[in-house]
């Protein structure tokens, strides 16, 4: 397997240095003119799928084409004359550019497109260098949900604990390393063991858009240790619009959603729902995934793999010109989900979402605008073990139950002047559950003792301009954090026994800061560097959390210090002729990474019968790597691309002898060949992983073989319908992502086989 992952980076490799040949020779050619570039949003982030139309102004002659992954597209074989260039994608504002070709021309366009709303009048968004999932990948997308589809960018991954609700992990980050917001808002998962992480509680249909901003380099979200991902939902467009979406596919997967929107240049409104529902997959040795965890016999066939139903609205007002009101809520209510990766199934996870955004702009004494938004997020999480073995013979319809509520109260404003923002971000975030285990009589336990976290933070930018190919960015941050749980529902005993505490109090001080230069030359190179610092504090669980088991116990540190990394970014790309290259490498030390560990009893307490718990302690680590990805037009309908991330992580403090840090990914390569004549389009695709033998043994990790999956996907467009057929794990492969190695609390040991050949039909209305 290994020597077939060389042979597919090999073979990429190959493909696009010929494909770059092809087309630097087809460039050659002067007979005809053509027209190349990159189309962005107003935040600088690529777009793909959108939809290029370059029509003869005297004659009404055209040529279509659409951006590849990189959002660069290429018109090509156009004869001399007055064009007419049109750029399209849903959710945008159609783009037009007037441009006039003589023979042999090869004329560079960027195009920069609005989004198609009620004109949100503050830009709070810098420019910073970011990927991008837009509408059109995720509607194309056979992924269950966002942390599977987003999977797909270089440099990010999932972990898998069923058929849905992956974790979002970036360069090897994961869980609170991670700032997963949804339009700016933040949402805890409630279950301790990870069952739903923030992506899950946003539904593909309510989705506009993913931003991922990689590395310590975001000074307006407090916490982003690794990077930031920033799920931005549909919002109301002018005029009258509506979509609707049916998919079926393996596993009696059914998914169906709907929304509209309506609006005028004063006000807009939008409302949707979708529903959602699959029984458990079969992997690629033919048996279900639940097949290795316990599930009691037959208990599993009138219980699906998951079921959820998400219902959502939003209005926008302009009382005035330059003001702007934006109210939004989402409501998502999901039934039994199995989670064979963990020794609890959900029985019931509700969500609810609701915000409000100000806007003003032209402020007096020259202040550009404000920008103000506060939300209110809430999750209630009911598992247990009632489908398990565990739950046999036991008083009640489970051995062991867990109920688990987060809420998060925030808020934030923005000021800018010229090229200066100016900002404020507070909130307040509870986390609270209780525990009930056959072994303790049901007795509840606050497992986490309703430990509320209290972060006020300030932070700045400014951009500049020294020079036409220069541009110049820097941005502070710094933050108070107090945490603190309730003395009388806190497992006291337990922090005694392992850690030599009764602290139920913490404070930290979060300093945030970031430098980055970027040059742009007319050939088409461009060039990034940057330095930055970022830090996060310990969250709830990793401070606070106690429960007593039979052979080990879990614990947290309320003694630990919050995890800073100090690192660097540097990319370099080429963008000319329909080609986009890109090199981009990075190195980041952390101090203080946060890492599970076992801990010895260090004191005899009465009650604590263990002498080992697994808890959590402060590690020195490294986090390094390369990203690498390119896209070719072989020709105005045929795009080549290919991509390739490694990151490496070691540890210093874990212990004596453990150098890699747990949980890494492995070296990932993707090659995919896409055609699309705004008619039809079809893309085939091979993806792949190497062996990741560099585990941490301590924790009982284990290596995973590499592998390689081909998957391949065919779709018509008719006016304002269009039809996708999919069939994913072409050759029906048996493999584990090394991600499927899950630590505690709750683990079941097993590993979590990805999806065997899976098919899927969709269908999608636009009006």
């Amino acid at each position: 397997m290994r020597a077939f992952t060389r042979r597919v980076l090999f073979t990429s490799l190959v493909a696009l240095c010929a494909a770059a040949t092809l087309t630097t020779r087809a460039a050659a050619q002067p007979a005809t003119a053509t027209i190349s570039g990159v189309v962005t949003a107003a935040d600088g982030a690529r777009l793909p799928g959108v939809a290029l139309r370059a029509v003869r102004v005297d004659s009404g002659g055209q040529v279509e084409s659409f951006s590849s992954d990189a959002g660069v597209f290429r018109l090509g074989d156009l004869a001399p004359g007055l064009y007419d260039v049109a750029a399209e994608l849903p959710g945008f504002d159609t783009r037009v550019s007037r441009v006039r070709l003589e023979a042999g021309d090869s004329i560079s366009l960027p195009l920069q497109l609005e989004v198609a709303t009620v004109r949100e009048s503050v830009r709070v968004v810098g420019d910073a260098p970011r990927d991008s999932v837009e509408a059109f990948e995720l509607s194309e997308s056979r992924a269950r949900d966002l942390g599977e589809a987003i999977a797909a960018v270089p440099g990010m991954g999932k972990l898998r604990k069923g058929a849905i609700a992956n974790d979002i992990v970036l360069r090897g980050f994961q869980g609170k390393d991670v700032t997963v917001l949804i339009d700016g808002q933040r949402i805890d998962g409630a279950c301790p063991g990870h069952m739903d992480p923030p992506a899950f509680h946003v539904d593909f249909a309510e989705v506009n858009r993913v931003e991922v901003s990689k590395g310590p380099f975001d000074v307006k979200n407090q916490g982003g240790l690794a990077g930031v991902v920033n799920v931005v939902t549909e919002r109301p467009q002018r005029g009258w619009h509506g979509t609707a979406t049916v998919a079926f596919g393996t596993a009696d997967m059914r998914s169906a959603s709907a929304s509209t929107s309506a609006g005028g240049t004063r006000w807009a409104a939008l409302g949707g729902a979708s529903a959602r529902r699959a029984d458990p997959y079969r992997d690629g040795r033919g048996r279900p995934m639940t097949s290795d965890s316990g599930y009691r016999a037959g208990i599993l066939e009138d219980v699906p793999a998951y079921d959820v139903w998400t219902g959502w609205g939003r209005i926008a007002l302009v009382p005035r010109a330059g003001t702007t009101l934006q109210i939004s809520y989402t409501r998502q209510s999901a039934d039994t989900i199995v989670y064979p990766y963990l020794q609890m199934d959900a029985i019931y996870d509700n969500a609810d979402r609701a915000g409000a955004r100000l806007e003003i702009a032209d402020l007096p004494g020259g202040w550009g605008g404000l920008a103000a938004h506060v939300y209110y997020t809430e999750v209630n999480h009911w598992m247990t073990d009632a489908l398990r073995t565990t739950a046999i013979g036991r008083p009640r319809a489970y051995s062991m139950g867990t109920q688990a509520k987060t809420a998060i109260a925030g808020g934030r404003a923005e000021l800018q002047r010229g090229r200066m923002t100016l900002g404020v971000e507070a909130s307040r975030r509870n986390w609270n559950t209780i525990t009930m285990l056959a072994m303790q009589d049901y007795v509840p336990r606050a497992a986490m003792p309703d430990v509320t976290m209290n972060v006020a933070g300030a932070f700045g930018t400014v951009t500049a301009a020294p020079h036409e190919a220069w541009s110049l960015e820097a941005g502070a941050r710094v933050d108070r954090a107090a945490t603190a749980a309730d003395p009388r529902l806190a497992n006291l005993a337990l922090y005694l026994a392992y850690q030599g505490t009764t602290a139920t109090t913490a404070s930290d001080l979060l300093p945030t800061a970031y430098v980055r230069a970027r040059w742009r030359h007319d050939s088409g190179w461009s060039a990034m560097s940057g330095v930055g610092h970022a830090a996060r504090v310990p969250d709830q669980q990793e401070r606070f959390y106690g429960v007593q088991r039979m052979g080990s116990d879990w614990v947290g540190n309320p003694a630990l210090a919050a995890s800073r990394n100090t690192g660097a970014d540097g990319e370099l790309r080429y963008t000319g002729g329909g080609l986009d290259a890109a090199v981009t490498a990075f190195f980041y030390r952390i101090a203080d990474h946060i890492l599970p560990t076992d801990r010895a009893r260090i004191a005899a307490v009465p009650g604590v019968m263990n002498t080992v718990a697994r808890s959590y302690s402060n590690v020195d680590a490294v986090m390094r790597g390369v990203e690498a990805s390119a896209t070719v037009p072989l020709a105005r309908t045929l795009f080549l691309s290919a991509d390739l991330s490694v990151v490496r992580g070691t540890a210093r403090g874990a212990s004596p002898d453990e150098t890699n840090l747990p949980e890494i990914p492995p070296a990932r390569a993707r090659m995919r060949l896409r055609y699309d004549n705004a008619r039809w389009n079809a893309v085939a695709e091979i993806a792949g992983a190497s062996r990741q033998d560099r585990v941490a043994v301590q924790l009982h990790e284990t290596a995973t073989p590499g592998h390689a999956v081909m998957s391949v996907r065919g779709g018509l467009r008719m006016r304002r319908l269009s039809v996708t057929a999919a069939v994913d794990n072409l050759f029906d492969a048996a493999y584990a992502e090394h991600l499927s190695y899950q630590r505690d609390p709750f683990r079941n040991g097993v590993r979590l086989f990805e999806p065997g050949r899976t098919a899927s039909l969709s269908l999608a209305a636009r009006f």
